[in-house]
């Protein structure tokens, strides 16, 4: 059978592949199976706009992420 997917389109600055699998999976660590899934992304290089594939197999939930209370970029200087 063709296997399915929940489409991530990355919304904010700073989503990593981990962040995406936290909240589409619950566990960071299934980063690498959504990589496994999605053989043309690299995870250092993650842009506005990209779609990545999460394997139903493993997803929880299908709703976008909310937006972050700060964005990177939004953080004052000196901030951590």
């Amino acid at each position: 059978s063709t296997p399915s997917y929940v489409v991530h389109t990355v919304q904010y600055p700073g989503e990593t592949l981990a962040s995406i699998a936290k909240w589409y999976t619950g566990a960071s660590s299934n980063w690498q199976v959504i990589r496994d899934a999605n053989p043309d992304l690299n995870p250092k290089k993650i842009r506005l706009g990209t779609t990545i594939q999460i394997p139903h197999a493993i997803a929880l939930r299908s709703d976008a992420p909310p937006r972050p209370k700060v964005l990177p970029t939004e953080r004052k200087e000196g901030a951590v």
